[in-house]
């Protein structure tokens, strides 16, 4: 969502001008916590909701299998069924353009991987540009994008297929329509004649035509599937032509339905919409796109106001059609209101990463999802020290609760830092667990690393550790291993900057150090 340090502000702006008349639920302490998630997954009485399934509650088990464990549903797991971890950028922001796609070349894919180390990227695309008449797919533009997924491939960068919107669409919420992709096409925006209002003029930043008359009633008429189902009939076909026509490329690991959803005037009544209009959404979405595609992952996001800023959200718990165990990802975003509404960080007000932790784990647990971050970065700051410990803490918050994330954007982090900070966010990580991780710390103060894993029955081969050697340790480094001497072994690929360290099989738990040489 993000396009400037100071337009991101804006957002917040938006967010305190909607306090102002919204009552929001709280996330204070724990009785209200475990009220929120009873609310959050759904009870008998919270309204009739015909399109609603009896076993999408929280009390119900996600899988056939009574075993089925933390450990099986915390992590995405490659073919050799070690835990995965994604660390990567969006690609990018500078798609949201007339063509909807990025202007940069084969060179970020390049620089992803090395000299940074990243395997992941969320790509963006546009319905716009997909399907810019009813029914009609342009397959020229899902040529060009092949052709940067082919380059993503090619430098082992694995691939969400990210459908973006902001402010809805080219056509509501901007008084130059259709001058860009970023969102719905023309034929799918319908306002009921409801006006345009220039919010974004008249109060200083784009995100307030969030609230343009246009935009709420195109985004009400979306989740409304009783009077306007083929809105989503034709989103959840386009979505099958897309996971049709990139199921097999060999970047493509997941979809992610809709870019930080707005929901409208339903935003008055958040958890009710939550459990029932944006539920029914995302399952339509999961159900079609699984007639086609049983293997790749579905990334889902909350809708974005308030959990971006580490609030609750209400969605029901999600069903998984496909054979076998669910592929389903919980891919929320993080931007501080605070940080956006006061220009930086202060630690001593700003609780934001706590409550971001403590709600995403509920959320991750409730739905048995990995959880990885879709969006994140510091788009506003007092000075370097103050940029520098924010994300510091944030890296570390994500290390204990998530599997991967996704910086905003590509462009952003190539262009707007030096090396030096570049170097605190892509540090040292474990790409593959041959077990579970029970925790893994990257500390760039120290360059120390730690990685705490339990075997897992399913996971062979090594486990392979991104360790940029030449950028984070020009003096050597060390490696320990807590298993007994003789039982482990290890081999350092300096062309791929990967460690691949095999851990004793009859040692059940194990800690993998690496440390600046001495």
């Amino acid at each position: 969502m993000p396009r400037t340090r100071w337009n991101v502000s804006l957002f917040a702006l938006l967010f305190v001008a909607i306090l102002l008349v919204l009552p929001l639920p709280s996330c204070g302490d724990d009785d209200d916590d475990d009220s929120s998630e009873d609310d959050a997954v759904g009870d008998d009485d919270t309204g009739d909701d015909d399109t609603s399934d009896d076993d999408t509650t929280a009390d119900d088990d996600t899988s056939d299998d009574d075993e089925w464990t933390e450990a099986d549903w915390k992590f995405i797991r490659d073919d050799q069924g070690r835990a995965r971890v994604l660390r990567g950028c969006n690609y990018d922001g500078s798609a949201k353009g007339d063509s909807g796609l990025p202007v940069y070349g084969e060179e970020y894919p390049q620089r992803m991987a090395d000299p940074w180390g990243f395997n992941f990227a969320r790509y963006l695309i546009f319905w716009a540009r997909i399907e810019p008449e009813e029914g009609v797919y342009d397959e020229d533009y899902l040529d060009a994008v092949e052709t940067r997924l082919d380059w993503l491939a090619e430098n082992g960068i694995d691939v969400v297929l990210d459908m973006h919107q902001d402010v809805w669409g080219p056509f509501a919420g901007s008084p130059n329509r259709g001058e860009h992709s970023d969102g719905a096409p023309e034929w799918a925006t319908i306002t009921d004649d409801k006006p345009f209002i220039d919010f974004a003029s008249l109060l200083g930043g784009w995100a307030f035509n969030y609230i343009s008359p246009d935009v709420m009633r195109a985004f009400d008429n979306f989740w409304d599937y009783e009077t306007h189902p083929e809105l989503q009939d034709h989103y959840a076909a386009m979505w099958v032509h897309v996971a049709e026509r990139f199921a097999d490329h060999p970047a493509v690991i997941g979809f992610n339905f809709m870019n930080e959803p707005w929901q409208g005037s339903g935003l008055f009544r958040m958890a009710d919409f939550d459990q029932h209009e944006y539920s029914d959404f995302l399952q339509r979405m999961i159900d079609a796109v699984r007639k086609v595609d049983n293997d790749r992952w579905i990334f889902y996001e909350p809708n974005a106001f308030l959990t971006n800023q580490g609030m609750p959200n209400y969605l029901r718990v999600l069903d998984d059609p496909r054979e076998g165990p669910n592929r389903l990802a919980f891919f929320p975003h993080l931007y501080p209101l605070q940080i956006d509404l006061f220009g930086g960080y202060d630690p001593e007000r700003d609780n934001t990463l706590a409550n971001w932790e403590k709600n995403r784990i509920a959320d991750s647990v409730r739905q048995q999802a990995p959880l990885l971050l879709g969006e994140w970065a510091m788009l506003s700051y007092f000075d370097r020290e103050n940029l520098e410990q924010w994300n510091k803490e944030a890296l570390a918050m994500m290390e204990r609760v998530t599997s991967g994330w996704a910086y905003w954007d590509c462009r952003y982090f190539f262009e707007t830092f030096d090396d030096d900070f570049r170097d605190i966010v892509a540090g040292v990580y474990p790409r593959a667990t041959a077990g579970t991780p029970t925790s893994y710390r990257y500390d760039p103060e120290t360059r120390v690393f730690t990685l705490e894993l339990e075997n897992y029955d399913a996971a062979v081969g090594p486990t392979q550790i991104y360790l940029p050697s030449e950028r984070l340790y020009p003096d050597g480094w060390e490696l320990s291993v807590s298993d007994a001497d003789g039982t482990w072994e290890s081999d350092y690929d300096a062309e791929t900057q990967v460690l691949s360290v095999w851990t004793d099989p009859d040692t059940q738990a194990h800690t993998i150090t690496i440390a600046p040489a001495p």
